[in-house]
């Protein structure tokens, strides 16, 4: 059986992957993105990057994690930000099938993510799972048995941009937050403060990382209270390149949910770090094309 091409759009890099129907990589490999380049420039690398692949293998279909809102079915760019422009109102499944001719899956990069921790990862096994990814931004996804919940448009738990204090959730518990409160407190400090970094201060008891890093856990405790307390998963999974140091972040994070959720409701509720890192949204666009087209 012939193999899926699996995208995941970055804002700086591009991550692409042949996986076959045994859910293994043939190969990966990673390019610097033209995505700041805009929307019809992403979509050039894109084709040009299959038509090579097209001459190499035997190929059944594409799919794209991306970021920005997805309409799924229509497989169209509803709504992205400043990092694609003129990415928005893109009907990509549209283009690339009609430039390709080959069957095109488009999903929200986070969508993704969910899939493939909810069907192999971490969730794997919990029928009501919400993905959090914390970076950038924040992004979330609410996966019940197996299945995305995606909303009436396209935009269900869009949690980053869920009202927070004065502000937004994404502008007060994202790993760009607590990089940016750090170099505030820090502006002496020879070189640019990175979540890493900052594990790794805190690991030697620099007071303001260990202070930074606790509000952190608060803020992202606090906005978990209110979605788990809506949504009742039966698993909360986090990612991103923070969570490496999940083992001192969780304990922190369910100190705070513990502390705010109906007891009852707690008590049913597991917090795991994802499992999956760069992988999660290839594999991930690949479950989706796979629920999309079963009998291919």
């Amino acid at each position: 059986m012939s193999d899926v091409i699996c995208i995941d759009i970055g804002g700086t890099a591009i991550k692409y992957g042949l996986i076959n129907d045994r859910q293994e990589f043939v190969f990966q490999k990673i390019l610097d993105s033209k995505a700041s380049e805009g929307g019809p420039a992403l979509i050039e690398q894109i084709v040009s990057l299959i038509d090579c692949l097209q001459n190499q293998y035997e190929i059944r279909g594409v799919s794209i994690s991306t970021p920005g809102v997805v309409d799924a079915a229509k497989g169209e760019i509803l709504i992205c930000g400043p990092n694609i422009p003129d990415y928005s109102g893109t009907p990509l499944k549209a283009i690339l099938e009609e430039r390709l001719h080959l069957c095109v899956e488009v999903e929200n990069d986070v969508n993704c993510a969910a899939l493939a921790e909810a069907k192999c990862g971490a969730a794997k096994g919990f029928s009501h799972a919400f993905v959090m990814t914390i970076g950038t931004g924040i992004g979330g996804c609410f996966v019940v048995d197996g299945k995305v919940l995606s909303g009436a448009s396209g935009a269900a738990c869009e949690v980053g941009f869920m009202p927070f204090e004065d502000s937004f959730f994404e502008f007060k518990g994202s790993a760009s937050a607590l990089c940016r409160h750090v170099q505030e407190q820090k502006p002496e400090s020879s070189g640019v403060w990175t979540g890493k970094r900052i594990l790794e201060e805190a690991a030697r008891h620099d007071l303001v990382c260990c202070q930074e890093i606790d509000r952190t856990c608060c803020i992202l405790g606090k906005g978990l209270s209110v979605i788990a307390s809506i949504l009742n998963p039966d698993v909360i999974v986090l990612g991103g390149g923070i969570m490496k140091a999940s083992d001192v972040l969780i304990p922190k994070i369910q100190s705070e949910l513990k502390e705010r959720m109906m007891e009852y409701s707690y008590r049913s509720l597991t917090i795991k770090p994802a499992l999956f890192e760069n992988n999660a949204g290839m594999l991930g666009a690949y479950l989706n094309f796979q629920a999309r087209h079963p009998s291919h």
